[in-house]
Protein backbone atom coordinates (compact mmCIF):
# COMPACT_ATOMS: atom_id res chain seq x y z
CA UNK A 1 0.00 0.00 0.00
CA UNK A 2 1.43 3.49 -0.58
CA UNK A 3 -1.45 5.48 -2.24
CA UNK A 4 -5.02 6.32 -1.13
CA UNK A 5 -7.24 8.34 -3.86
CA UNK A 6 -10.39 9.53 -2.86
CA UNK A 7 -13.41 10.31 -5.03
CA UNK A 8 -14.50 13.97 -3.16
CA UNK A 9 -18.47 13.53 -4.64
CA UNK A 10 -20.71 11.73 -1.71
CA UNK A 11 -17.10 10.22 -0.35
CA UNK A 12 -15.54 13.21 1.38
CA UNK A 13 -18.17 16.41 0.47
CA UNK A 14 -21.62 15.79 0.77
CA UNK A 15 -22.09 17.63 -2.83
CA UNK A 16 -25.66 15.98 -3.63
CA UNK A 17 -28.00 18.23 -2.59
CA UNK A 18 -26.28 21.05 -4.32
CA UNK A 19 -25.88 19.11 -7.67
CA UNK A 20 -29.42 17.98 -7.22
CA UNK A 21 -30.44 21.81 -6.76
CA UNK A 22 -27.83 22.51 -9.87
CA UNK A 23 -29.45 19.78 -12.12
CA UNK A 24 -32.89 20.80 -11.08
CA UNK A 25 -32.35 24.27 -11.85
CA UNK A 26 -30.48 23.01 -15.67
CA UNK A 27 -33.79 20.94 -15.82
CA UNK A 28 -36.33 23.77 -15.46
CA UNK A 29 -34.40 25.61 -18.21
CA UNK A 30 -33.78 22.68 -20.52
CA UNK A 31 -37.67 21.74 -20.22
CA UNK A 32 -36.41 18.49 -18.75
CA UNK A 33 -38.36 17.11 -15.40
CA UNK A 34 -37.03 17.31 -11.98
CA UNK A 35 -35.09 14.91 -10.62
CA UNK A 36 -36.36 13.60 -6.70
CA UNK A 37 -33.68 12.50 -4.37
CA UNK A 38 -35.97 8.89 -3.62
CA UNK A 39 -34.11 5.58 -2.55
CA UNK A 40 -34.66 4.11 -5.98
CA UNK A 41 -32.63 7.55 -7.85
CA UNK A 42 -29.84 6.02 -5.56
CA UNK A 43 -29.85 2.79 -6.75
CA UNK A 44 -29.41 3.90 -10.52
CA UNK A 45 -25.70 4.46 -12.26
CA UNK A 46 -25.78 7.94 -14.22
CA UNK A 47 -26.18 6.47 -17.25
CA UNK A 48 -29.83 5.24 -16.39
CA UNK A 49 -30.63 8.59 -14.84
CA UNK A 50 -29.59 10.65 -17.92
CA UNK A 51 -31.43 8.58 -20.16
CA UNK A 52 -34.43 7.85 -17.99
CA UNK A 53 -34.97 10.19 -15.12
CA UNK A 54 -33.87 13.63 -17.24
CA UNK A 55 -34.52 12.13 -20.69
CA UNK A 56 -31.29 13.64 -22.06
CA UNK A 57 -29.77 13.02 -25.72
CA UNK A 58 -26.13 11.70 -25.14
CA UNK A 59 -25.16 14.53 -27.93
CA UNK A 60 -26.11 17.17 -25.80
CA UNK A 61 -24.64 15.51 -22.68
CA UNK A 62 -21.69 17.64 -22.55
CA UNK A 63 -23.60 20.94 -22.71
CA UNK A 64 -25.91 19.63 -19.68
CA UNK A 65 -22.78 18.68 -17.70
CA UNK A 66 -21.21 21.96 -18.23
CA UNK A 67 -24.26 23.73 -17.77
CA UNK A 68 -24.70 22.06 -14.08
CA UNK A 69 -21.35 22.39 -13.38
CA UNK A 70 -21.78 26.40 -13.22
CA UNK A 71 -24.56 26.03 -11.06
CA UNK A 72 -22.71 24.15 -8.76
CA UNK A 73 -20.13 26.39 -8.66
CA UNK A 74 -22.22 29.26 -7.43
CA UNK A 75 -22.95 27.10 -4.41
CA UNK A 76 -20.40 24.95 -3.76
CA UNK A 77 -19.49 26.79 -0.43
CA UNK A 78 -22.97 25.22 1.01
CA UNK A 79 -21.66 21.50 0.94
CA UNK A 80 -20.50 20.35 4.08
CA UNK A 81 -17.49 17.83 4.70
CA UNK A 82 -18.62 14.10 6.39
CA UNK A 83 -18.88 13.89 9.71
CA UNK A 84 -15.41 12.09 10.28
CA UNK A 85 -14.15 11.77 7.09
CA UNK A 86 -11.26 14.81 8.06
CA UNK A 87 -9.55 13.20 11.08
CA UNK A 88 -9.19 9.89 9.27
CA UNK A 89 -7.70 11.28 6.08
CA UNK A 90 -5.13 12.89 8.21
CA UNK A 91 -4.76 9.88 9.81
CA UNK A 92 -4.14 7.88 6.97
CA UNK A 93 -1.62 10.14 5.35
CA UNK A 94 0.63 9.91 7.73
CA UNK A 95 1.08 6.40 6.11
CA UNK A 96 0.13 7.13 2.96
CA UNK A 97 0.05 9.25 0.01
CA UNK A 98 -3.37 10.54 -0.43
CA UNK A 99 -4.86 11.97 -3.87
CA UNK A 100 -8.28 13.10 -4.88
CA UNK A 101 -9.69 12.61 -8.25
CA UNK A 102 -12.82 14.34 -9.04
CA UNK A 103 -15.09 15.95 -12.02
CA UNK A 104 -15.11 19.31 -9.99
CA UNK A 105 -12.59 22.19 -10.40
CA UNK A 106 -9.27 22.36 -8.34
CA UNK A 107 -10.89 25.49 -6.61
CA UNK A 108 -14.08 23.53 -5.53
CA UNK A 109 -11.70 20.96 -4.32
CA UNK A 110 -9.34 23.19 -2.31
CA UNK A 111 -12.08 24.98 -0.42
CA UNK A 112 -13.96 21.71 0.27
CA UNK A 113 -10.69 19.88 1.60
CA UNK A 114 -9.10 22.84 3.16
CA UNK A 115 -6.95 21.64 6.27
CA UNK A 116 -6.70 17.87 4.79
CA UNK A 117 -3.71 16.48 3.87
CA UNK A 118 -3.49 15.89 0.10
CA UNK A 119 -0.83 14.99 -1.70
CA UNK A 120 -2.63 15.34 -5.32
CA UNK A 121 -5.91 16.62 -7.01
CA UNK A 122 -6.58 15.42 -9.94
CA UNK A 123 -9.61 17.14 -12.04
CA UNK A 124 -11.46 15.94 -15.31
CA UNK A 125 -14.59 16.55 -16.21
CA UNK A 126 -15.33 13.46 -17.94
CA UNK A 127 -18.78 11.82 -16.97
CA UNK A 128 -17.63 8.22 -18.13
CA UNK A 129 -14.28 6.32 -19.38
CA UNK A 130 -12.91 6.74 -15.21
CA UNK A 131 -10.63 3.68 -15.53
CA UNK A 132 -8.84 5.73 -18.25
CA UNK A 133 -8.14 8.80 -15.92
CA UNK A 134 -7.07 6.41 -13.03
CA UNK A 135 -4.77 4.85 -15.48
CA UNK A 136 -2.92 7.72 -16.29
CA UNK A 137 -3.16 9.22 -12.55
CA UNK A 138 -1.15 5.65 -11.79
CA UNK A 139 1.65 6.64 -14.91
CA UNK A 140 1.66 10.40 -13.43
CA UNK A 141 1.83 9.71 -9.98
CA UNK A 142 4.52 6.13 -10.68
CA UNK A 143 1.83 4.16 -9.13
CA UNK A 144 1.08 0.63 -9.33
CA UNK A 145 -2.53 -0.82 -9.39
CA UNK A 146 -1.41 -3.43 -6.49
CA UNK A 147 -0.10 -0.49 -4.51
CA UNK A 148 -3.47 1.85 -4.32
CA UNK A 149 -7.15 1.73 -2.66
CA UNK A 150 -9.95 3.79 -4.64
CA UNK A 151 -12.37 5.05 -2.14
CA UNK A 152 -15.41 6.29 -3.66
CA UNK A 153 -19.43 6.16 -3.40
CA UNK A 154 -21.19 5.15 -6.86
CA UNK A 155 -21.11 1.77 -8.75
CA UNK A 156 -19.49 3.34 -11.88
CA UNK A 157 -16.32 3.84 -9.08
CA UNK A 158 -16.17 -0.19 -9.00
CA UNK A 159 -16.53 -0.75 -12.44
CA UNK A 160 -14.09 1.72 -13.25
CA UNK A 161 -11.70 0.39 -10.62
CA UNK A 162 -12.16 -3.20 -11.76
CA UNK A 163 -11.09 -2.37 -15.31
CA UNK A 164 -8.08 -0.54 -13.84
CA UNK A 165 -6.92 -3.23 -11.49
CA UNK A 166 -7.50 -1.56 -8.43
CA UNK A 167 -8.43 -2.16 -5.06
CA UNK A 168 -11.78 -0.23 -4.23
CA UNK A 169 -13.47 0.67 -1.16
CA UNK A 170 -17.26 1.51 -1.79
CA UNK A 171 -18.42 3.70 0.99
CA UNK A 172 -21.92 3.71 2.15
CA UNK A 173 -22.62 7.25 3.34
CA UNK A 174 -22.25 8.72 -0.85
CA UNK A 175 -24.82 8.41 -3.64
CA UNK A 176 -25.40 4.92 -4.39
CA UNK A 177 -27.72 2.80 -2.30
CA UNK A 178 -25.89 -0.30 0.13
CA UNK A 179 -27.70 -2.29 -2.36
CA UNK A 180 -26.28 -0.87 -5.56
CA UNK A 181 -22.88 -0.93 -4.34
CA UNK A 182 -22.83 -4.30 -3.14
CA UNK A 183 -24.42 -5.55 -6.32
CA UNK A 184 -21.13 -4.22 -8.13
CA UNK A 185 -18.80 -6.45 -5.56
CA UNK A 186 -16.17 -3.99 -4.55
CA UNK A 187 -13.37 -4.92 -2.82
CA UNK A 188 -14.47 -3.46 0.81
CA UNK A 189 -17.37 -1.94 2.08
CA UNK A 190 -17.08 0.83 4.45
CA UNK A 191 -20.30 1.93 6.62
CA UNK A 192 -18.15 4.79 8.58
CA UNK A 193 -14.88 6.69 7.73
CA UNK A 194 -13.18 5.26 10.49
CA UNK A 195 -13.45 1.41 8.48
CA UNK A 196 -10.91 2.77 6.42
CA UNK A 197 -8.15 2.06 8.90
CA UNK A 198 -9.33 -1.51 8.88
CA UNK A 199 -8.43 -1.56 5.39
CA UNK A 200 -5.16 -0.22 5.40
CA UNK A 201 -2.36 -2.29 6.32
Amino acid sequence: MKALIFDLDGTIADTFPVALAAANKVNKKWGKPPIKDTLALRSKGMREIIKEDIKLNFFTLPFYVKAVKIEMAKNINKAKIFLGISKIINQLAKKYKIGIVTSNSKTAVRHLTKGLNISFIHSDSSMFGKHRILNRLMKTHKLKPQNVIYVGDEVRDVEACKKAGIRVAAVLWGYNSEKALKRAKPDFIVSKPSDLLKITP
